[in-house]
């Protein structure tokens, strides 16, 4: 599902190569249903991660919950449609629009979550994480929290890796 983007140099990304380059780095979520269930994977950027059209680094992007609903309306579906939301990660591109889903069971990784409380200097400095995901977090009703891999009710599995972020 397509949540938005930013544009930004590939030199970010590869060390100086292609310096020139401007990518669209799109935000993006994933819909899995099943015909009994619709679960979304990643729910965005926050609203106020853009401010004059600009996201991290300063970079143009757009984005935001305007984009989560609109992603939902072309499948046909509603925030309310939505049963189940799993966090990759809690990067401010990851979860934004957490609030639209505060009825929903909603998985994440225990030590993700301990991340975004107590982040290293280089995680503030690069501004990873949004503050306010805190906030939004404790007005979510049925949290399920995952300590290491876990299979859903469904059979979905859910499988802790490492690699992006400290946590996982």
């Amino acid at each position: 599902m397509y949540y938005g983007k930013s544009r930004v140099p590939k030199g970010i990304f590869s060390a100086g190569l292609d310096a020139g380059l401007i990518l669209d780095v799109p935000y993006i979520g994933y819909l899995l249903q099943n015909g009994k269930q619709n679960i979304l994977v990643d729910t965005g950027i926050h609203d106020n991660n853009i401010v004059n059209g600009k996201a991290w680094g300063g970079y143009p992007a757009e984005g935001g919950n305007k984009y989560v609903i609109e992603a939902l309306k072309k499948e046909g579906l509603s925030t309310k449609d939505i049963d189940t939301v799993i966090y990759t990660h809690f990067h401010h591109d990851h979860t934004g629009g957490a609030l639209l889903f505060k009825e929903a069971a909603t998985y994440y990784q225990k030590d993700e979550f301990l991340n975004l409380l107590n982040p290293l200097p280089t995680q503030k400095n690069r501004c990873d994480y949004n503050i306010k995901t805190v906030d939004d977090f404790a007005l979510i009703k049925n949290h399920c929290i995952v300590d290491g891999d876990l299979e859903l009710p469904n059979g979905l599995k859910l499988y802790k890796l490492p690699g992006h972020t400290l946590a996982g």
